[in-house]
Formats: C-alpha cells, sequence, structure tokens
C-alpha cells in the first residue's frame, strides 16, 4: 500500500472491504466466496511486512490518497500515514478479527492450473473490454440474468437468461479462443471487478463435473482473480 499503483489496483478489484493483508501475495474474497482476487504486493514493488487485518479497507485507501505522495508505515497494529508536515495514524483490526477475516490460499488457483489428474482446461478465451462493456450494458437494460461463455472450436461471449426460450432476448459477440464447453458467470459477479481486457481459462473438476475459471490480465501479471460457476 506504499505505493500508488497497489491502492489503484485494490481499489479497482477490492470485492470485499475485509481484507487479511499477507505479503507477498494478498487474496481477497467476494462476500459469497464466488470470486477470488489475489494481488502480488512483490510484484508490485511492495516491501514485506507482518499480515494484518482491515475492517474496511476501501476507506484506508482514500484517507491515504488524501495526501500528495505520502509515506506509508505498516505495522500490525496501525497503519501509519506521514508527510513533511501530516501524521496520521488508522488501527488495523484486532487479532480476533483479524483470524475471522477470510484469507484465500494462492495454492488453490495453483493447484487448478497444475493438476492435470483433477482439473481439464476445457476453454480458453480472450474477453476485451469493449465486449464485456456492451454486453453488461445490455444485461442492464434488458434485465439479463447471465453471462455465458461458450466453445465448440470458436469461442462466444453472450448475456441471456438461465433458462431462456428462443424468442428471448440474446445478445452475442464472437470472441478469440478455443475449447469444448459452457460456462455460465453471475453478473453480479462480474459487476465485482472492472471492466478490462481478460485472459480466462475455464477447468472442469474430473471428479464431480464442477467448472471454474480464472481471469488475468494481458498487461498486468499482478492480478489473478477465479471465478467460479453460477450454481443454479
Amino acid at each position: 500500500m506504499r505505493n500508488k499503483e497497489t491502492r489503484q489496483l485494490m481499489k479497482a478489484f477490492l470485492v470485499n472491504p475485509k481484507v487479511k493483508m499477507q505479503y507477498p501475495i494478498t487474496g481477497i474474497t467476494s462476500q459469497f466466496d464466488s470470486v477470488i482476487v489475489f494481488i502480488n504486493l512483490e510484484k508490485l514493488g511492495e516491501d514485506t511486512f507482518e499480515p494484518f487485518g482491515i475492517r474496511q479497507m476501501d476507506t484506508v485507501l482514500n484517507v491515504i490518497d488524501v495526501y500528495n505522495e505520502p509515506n506509508v508505515e505498516l505495522t500490525p497494529s496501525n497503519i501509519i500515514i506521514t508527510t513533511d508536515k501530516d501524521k496520521q495514524e488508522i488501527r488495523t483490526a484486532s487479532q480476533e478479527m483479524t483470524n475471522l477475516i477470510k484469507s484465500p490460499k494462492y495454492e488453490a488457483l495453483k493447484t487448478i492450473e497444475t493438476n492435470t489428474t483433477m482439473f481439464e482446461k476445457i476453454m480458453e478465451v480472450e474477453i476485451s473490454k469493449s465486449d464485456l462493456s456492451s454486453k453488461l450494458k445490455v444485461q442492464r437494460l434488458l434485465g439479463l440474468e447471465i453471462l455465458k461463455i461458450e466453445a465448440d472450436g470458436d469461442a462466444t461471449l453472450s448475456v441471456c437468461n438461465m433458462n431462456g426460450q428462443v424468442t428471448d432476448n440474446e445478445a452475442k459477440s464472437e470472441i478469440n479462443g478455443s475449447g469444448n464447453g459452457t460456462f455460465i458467470l453471475n453478473v453480479e459477479d462480474i459487476g465485482l471487478i472492472p471492466i478490462m481486457d481478460y485472459n480466462v481459462k475455464v477447468y472442469k473438476n474430473t471428479q464431480n463435473g464442477a467448472q471454474i475459471s480464472i481471469w488475468r490480465l494481458p498487461e498486468h501479471d499482478a492480478i489473478e482473480i477465479i471465478i467460479t460457476e453460477k450454481q443454479n
């Protein structure tokens, strides 16, 4: 959080204000566990620090940004913000509260990609900022329920209703990608992350058939996201 780029990324991908800050990788889990954002603080040039919890990370980030190029010192009990003439201290969460904050393990993401016996990659697509933006605008205008990624050789991105009929409204675009399958997402989950260009890989659990996706920014390797399939 000492670096402005870190704070900007945390604001953009803050899927839950309750965060357990950990070095080198901090994981942030959405309220219903359907979106997990991993932020690599080492890649962002942050220094090491002891883990601590924050209950309102959005407020803390905004307070830090009130000051012009502040120095930020992180301790297990305080965030200390100083400039040439200002000093502000923000209390972090108690140890009891910190222990209650969800702290996803980065190993879960790596397991999905490396355990080929349990997880089979069924699709890989490129979703552009413009395609994602237009689909979400149509979704809001028409009150559609889901975002859908499909591939059967070629790939498409669409918004439609969960159990839609042929006559229902649907907006679909061809996208770059390949594979074979269908992955359905909650539009509420997509609304938690910023509209940007994403590389998306979809995996199927070979034991129970459940599907899960990993989203990455082509131009920024400090952010990796897990988004689960919409539950019926």
